[in-house]
């Protein structure tokens, strides 16, 4: 899992690419009310710019905030300031981290664990979750499918600070998608500067995160659809819930 969020992290809010998490939040919420399940605290896994993290806190939540990039944990401390709520951020990589205490719930949100390329590296994350979470504790997450990935097609943005493309791909046989992002930001009036990004997601079976949850230790297993929240619609998206 090569760093990115670097440059791409100044336009990521402004692109609205973190808007899932406000409609998964709500979601996740009743989804532990169905379970009559209260957790206190909870590990906002790969939380990139805070959105998630911010609506936890707020909903009275001890938080946590875990993202390799430094850039989105710079704009999720932000957030989290101007929101008058406290949250512990971390800079580490999912696939080896631990946590001052254990927590209640950890939630990975928007497709976060699908840039983990290697089966190993599936198993390692969820290992860590399993260790970090107290006993009867819940882990939540969606993945991308090979239905969604296959959706991955090109973009254009453009506005008087800079222009974005974006040119998508899938692999059917590997199961991956490719993403190069390349930005031009306009320094001066006459000269935009370069910069590129390539975002690459793999898609796992059902199966194989089942195995890779069992093996970690999981012992309740759940996968559904993740359904159109207000308008918002993803088909295809995977939803788990897995109990320690």
């Amino acid at each position: 899992m090569k760093y990115i969020y670097r440059e791409f992290a100044k336009f990521y809010e402004n692109l609205k690419f973190g808007e899932f998490d406000k409609y998964a939040i709500p979601y996740i919420f009743q989804q532990l009310k169905n379970l009559k399940y209260k957790p206190k605290k909870v590990l906002d896994l790969a939380c990139g710019n805070g959105i998630a993290s911010v609506l936890l806190a707020k909903s009275g939540l001890k938080v946590y905030g875990l993202d390799i990039s430094k850039e989105m944990l710079k704009l999720a401390k932000l957030r989290a300031k101007k929101a008058n709520v406290k949250i512990k951020f971390i800079h580490a990589d999912m696939r080896n981290f631990t946590l001052p205490e254990k927590v209640d719930l950890v939630v990975s949100l928007y497709d976060s664990l699908n840039y983990l390329l290697e089966l190993e590296d599936l198993e390692k994350t969820f290992q860590n979750v399993f260790n970090v979470l107290e006993p009867g504790g819940i882990f939540i997450f969606d993945m991308n499918t090979r239905k969604t990935l296959r959706r991955w097609d090109n973009w254009i943005y453009f506005n008087e600070k800079y222009n974005l493309v974006m040119k998508g791909s899938f692999d059917p046989q590997a199961n991956i998608a490719k993403l190069l992002i390349v930005m031009f930001i306009r320094k001066r009036k006459d000269w935009y500067k370069r910069v590129t990004e390539l975002h690459v997601e793999k898609a796992y079976k059902k199966s194989e995160i089942r195995k890779c949850l069992r093996k970690a230790g999981f012992r309740e297993i759940h996968f559904s659809e993740f359904p159109p929240i207000r308008g918002y619609s993803l088909p295809g998206r995977l939803f788990c819930i897995a109990r320690k």
